[in-house]
C-alpha cells in the first residue's frame, strides 16, 4: 500500500509545480527579487492608516524590473510569544510601484486582527512575499516562503 503512495506523491508534486508556473509568466527560484530590511509593529493611532496598530515593513527591489504589486505574508506574535490572528499566517495585497534598487516602506493596518485590546509590544516574523507582479505583466511566486533569507 505504501508503494502506491510513493508513486502518487511525485506526480502530485510535479503537477503542482506545472500549475503554479503556468498561471502566468512565473519564475520559481531560491534567489529572492526583494529584501525585507526591517519589519516592526507600531502600536497607537496613525491618522488615516490605523487606529490601534500597524505593521511597518521596509522592502527593497533586488530585481532589474519594476515591481508593480504583490502579496506580503507574515506571522504576528504578542509580547508573550503567542500567535495573533486566525489564521496565524496573515497576508495582504499591496501596491508597490517599486523601481529596481529602490526601498519603500509598506504600512498595513492590524486593526481588524488585533481590535481595540492591544498589547504594548508585538513582533513580526517570517515576513515574505508570496507573489510579486511586475510592470511587464510577468510575476514571481513563492507560495511557501522558500526564498526567505536567501
Amino acid at each position: 500500500m505504501e508503494s502506491g503512495r510513493l508513486k502518487i506523491c511525485p506526480f502530485a508534486f510535479v503537477f503542482g509545480i506545472i500549475v503554479l508556473c503556468s498561471s502566468c509568466n512565473a519564475t520559481v527560484s531560491f534567489w529572492s527579487p526583494y529584501s525585507v530590511t526591517e519589519s516592526r509593529v507600531v502600536v497607537g493611532k496613525e491618522i488615516g492608516v490605523h487606529k490601534f496598530a500597524g505593521a511597518y515593513i521596509d522592502v527593497v527591489n533586488n530585481s532589474d524590473r519594476v515591481i508593480q504589486s504583490g502579496v506580503v505574508s507574515f506571522m504576528l506574535f504578542d509580547s508573550n510569544g503567542k500567535s495573533c490572528g486566525i489564521p496565524s499566517l496573515l497576508s495582504a495585497s499591496v501596491d508597490l510601484d517599486l523601481m529596481p534598487g529602490e526601498e519603500k516602506q509598506i504600512i498595513l493596518s492590524l486593526d481588524d486582527v488585533l481590535g481595540a485590546n492591544v498589547d504594548r509590544t508585538y513582533k513580526l516574523d517570517f515576513v515574505h512575499f508570496t507573489r510579486l507582479n511586475y510592470e511587464d505583466g510577468s510575476c514571481w511566486i513563492d507560495p511557501l516562503g522558500v526564498s526567505v533569507g536567501w
